[in-house]
């Protein structure tokens, strides 16, 4: 291999993948390359703290601890989402190493710590009932609450959610799906259209609207149909654009996002457990397991659930 200098910028780094990701083979969804766009200004706040450029042959368990404290104690970020930017910053250096460069030997032997809690959002069977037979007289808050029971139907992301529409629907050996290419994996899924699914589609799909929108109308949804229990959560505030941990009424953390989760929680024993994960592209069992909050293993659960 051929020696490289030793000077690179973690900035440049970045950008490296970015650009590789564009003009190479191995494609990076759009919402990795913005997060890895975002990653970048993080970095250059930290060299303005910091009044020093940051190479990737310096970074060490000391400069990771540092740089953890920063995202949490002076940029406010939360626990879960500090982890993901340490990840990210391992896998930068490591790609870096790939192309000739030097790192630290140290950040090899780094596995990051587990966030500290996580918050198991998601809407039970009686809620999902309350709010398919609740009265709205609002046909925004109708087609909101559409999206909404047929996200809880198909467990996937928002963005894929809100990307379905006619043209997702199709046969295969004759049982009626709705094939969609999660954008987070590039996976191919077909999602079979059960008879409550059928019966929320009975007059079509729900018209396209933007997902912050989405979110205002379920939260309203929501809080009309007295989902209002209070709940540990962590709220985002779009003004400080920051997010608070604490206890807050239900309806208040209910968005979208909710749909994959109360998918999964909510048919988990009751499908077999691999056709969940293909729907909800959980790649092993334990993924699986920790995503919905349980420990005890699928086969003893899916056992009693025969019994």
């Amino acid at each position: 291999m051929t020696d490289k200098p030793q000077n690179f910028l973690l900035t440049d780094a970045i950008q490296n993948i970015i650009h590789s990701s564009r003009s190479g083979t191995k494609k990076l969804s759009k919402n990795r390359i913005a997060s890895y766009g975002s990653f970048k200004k993080i970095i250059e706040g930290y060299e303005i703290y910091l009044q020093k450029s940051i190479y990737v042959q310096n970074i060490n368990l000391d400069f990771l601890n540092k740089f953890s404290s920063y995202l949490e104690e002076e940029k406010k970020y939360s626990n879960g989402y500090s982890l993901k930017k340490i990840a990210d910053l391992k896998t930068i250096c490591l790609n870096a190493e790939q192309k000739g460069f030097k790192i630290n030997t140290e950040l090899k032997t780094y596995k990051a710590l587990k966030e500290k809690k996580q918050h198991i959002i998601y809407l039970t069977i009686e809620e999902l009932e309350m709010i398919k037979i609740f009265p709205l007289f609002d046909s925004e808050l109708e087609n909101a609450r559409k999206w909404l029971l047929l996200g809880c139907e198909i467990g996937q992301r928002s963005v894929d959610l809100l990307k379905i529409d006619e043209s997702s629907l199709t046969t295969k050996k004759g049982i009626e799906v709705i094939e969609l290419t999660q954008e987070k994996t590039g996976k191919q899924i077909s999602i079979p259209i059960r008879p409550s699914l059928k019966l929320i589609l009975t007059d079509g799909f729900p018209t396209k609207k933007p997902l912050h929108k989405l979110n205002e109308q379920i939260k309203k949804i929501c809080k009309l149909c007295g989902i209002n229990q209070k709940i540990e959560g962590v709220l985002y505030d779009f003004e400080s654009k920051r997010r608070t941990e604490g206890i807050f009424e239900k309806h208040r953390l209910i968005t979208a996002h909710v749909c994959r989760r109360t998918f999964a929680i909510n048919n988990y024993g009751k499908m077999q457990s691999r056709l969940l994960r293909q729907i909800t592209g959980h790649s092993t069992e334990t993924i699986l397991l920790e995503y919905i909050g349980k420990k005890e293993t699928p086969h003893k659960s899916q056992t009693l659930s025969l019994f």
